[in-house]
Formats: C-alpha cells, structure tokens, sequence
C-alpha cells in the first residue's frame, strides 16, 4: 500500500487517490461509504494478492486501490459475534474507465440491491 498516493484537497479537506478520475473516487467512495454504514467490511484484491481484509476504514481502502489496471472487492457482514463473514457482494473496479469504474459485480438478489443508486 502506497499512503502517498493519496491528496488532500486544501478546499474541501477531500482524501483522493491521484491514480482515481474525480468519477471514479466519487463512486468507488459512495460504494464504501455504502457498505460501511450499512455495517459491511470491505477486502480489496489488488489482482495479485488480498492487500485489505475486512476493513471498514475509508482511507485504507482507497489507499490500496489503483495501483494496478483493476481490483476486486468484496464486500461482506460479519456473522453474529464470530469471527466469520457472510458474502454480500464482489464488485469489480477498472482503472481509467472513468464513470464506468465498475465493470461488474455479483448478480444475487441482494448484491443488485445494494448496488442500487451507487452508478
């Protein structure tokens, strides 16, 4: 993970990954944002190895993205007090496709519900 990837715009105090379009970061933060207020942690695949594991911390995520053409999240809930996690979705990012970040993602009744309003 490369934390200097990451600005802050003086303005309005936003953290973005430079290697994100303004769309891109826009979106990918609304599909984190999502997951986390609905109570999901988020693992990110950077196409080679698993670089956040169940996360539920903005700035971690966004700074292990990017760093390659594509990841691959997943996103899942934790299972009672266990140590266990539940599948919600996998979302597929492709850098540099601007609005169209998302490439694809898992079609299960509650993975399209979620995905609902984030492109």
């Amino acid at each position: 993970m490369a934390s200097y990837n990451l600005v802050r715009s003086l303005e309005t105090k936003e953290v973005r990954n430079i290697n994100m379009t303004a769309n891109e970061n826009r979106i990918v933060k609304a599909l984190l944002n999502k997951a986390f207020e609905a109570g999901y942690v988020v693992s990110v695949n950077d196409g080679e190895e698993w670089v956040v594991k169940h996360s539920s911390n903005l700035k971690e995520c966004l700074e292990a993205m990017a760093s390659t053409d594509g990841d691959i999240l997943k996103i899942r809930r934790k299972i009672d007090d266990t140590e266990h996690y539940e599948l919600v979705a996998t979302v597929w990012l492709v850098w540099g496709n601007d609005e169209d970040v998302i490439s694809d993602h898992s079609d299960t009744e509650e993975a399209n519900e979620f995905m609902k309003g984030i492109y």
